[in-house]
């Protein structure tokens, strides 16, 4: 397997495990359709750009203009193939955020007599976390739909599931109908164990949080001030031709860097313990 075909295997799991509707088909010709666009777009405004202000030989701007292009185009393709990763990732903390609940819920069922397909079925209609619901969804549509038996549906919910916990959870369902049948004790199980790994989360969580302030205050609060202040001071020792530098200094810092990195911070939050 080359290395192209490795990229594009791992590409098409983690953007199944995205839980997207739009097939990976038309996502990759998305993405290359936006990146030859852009490519040629770029290329072309750049090179008519440096003819009218760079004076120099053709080469020279047919190579600056695709430098520009491809700068441009990275641009582009970073964020549309980044956000399979980010949307997967953003799944796997729904589902383990409220994986208990479902697991609780699924206890009492199994201890009522209820039934594999019958425990999902009445999980999937009161479910609030709707990953987890999409994922129950697509079980019960793989039964009732497809034909598919218990444990191929099984198989395919935990490999569609971005979250190790959940899919460990449904390897143990699978393996407890083909070994004893018995699911009122595996269930109780699965629920203590959830309970041990909230209030371990929750701790990992807390110093997370901790650590993130800081830098937070360091980055945010007091490294805009200091450098706000050092480009008063210069600007105010310095001559005048240098007032429209510290100006545009001072308008990048307030405008564009801190808007940034608030945005930063608020993906690694939301990367990190999922959206509520």
């Amino acid at each position: 397997m080359t290395l192209k075909d490795e990229f594009v295997r791992e590409l098409k799991d983690t953007y199944n495990k995205s839980l997207t509707q739009l097939p990976f088909s038309k996502y990759s010709n998305i993405s290359i359709g936006a990146g030859v666009a852009t490519f040629i777009l770029s290329f072309l405004a750049g090179f008519v750009l440096h003819v009218r202000i760079l004076e120099t030989s053709l080469l020279m701007r047919v190579l600056l203009a695709l430098i520009l292009s491809v700068v441009v185009t990275l641009a582009v393709e970073m964020p549309i193939l980044f956000y399979p990763h980010y949307k997967a990732s953003s799944n796997k903390n729904r589902i383990d955020d409220g994986l208990i609940y479902t697991v609780s819920y699924m206890t009492i069922l199994a201890n009522s007599g209820f039934s594999v397909e019958r425990m999902f079925d009445r999980a999937a209609e009161v479910e609030k976390n709707y990953v987890i619901k999409q994922l129950l969804s697509s079980f019960l549509t793989d039964i009732s739909v497809f034909g598919f038996d218990l444990e191929k549906s099984l198989t395919r919910l935990s490999e569609q599931s971005p979250s190790k916990v959940f899919s460990r959870f449904i390897d143990s369902v699978k393996n407890a109908i083909w070994t004893s049948g018995e699911l009122k004790l595996l269930m109780n199980y699965q629920f203590d164990t959830q309970i041990q790994n909230r209030k371990e989360k929750t701790e990992s969580t807390l110093n997370s949080l901790m650590f993130l302030s800081e830098i937070y205050i360091a980055l945010m609060i007091v490294t805009p001030i200091m450098m706000i202040l050092m480009v008063t001071l210069l600007s105010a020792l310095s001559i005048r031709s240098n007032a429209f530098a510290s100006t545009t200094i001072l308008n990048s810092i307030v405008f564009v860097a801190l808007p940034f990195m608030a945005a930063g911070f608020l993906v690694v939050l939301d990367t990190m313990r999922g959206a509520d």
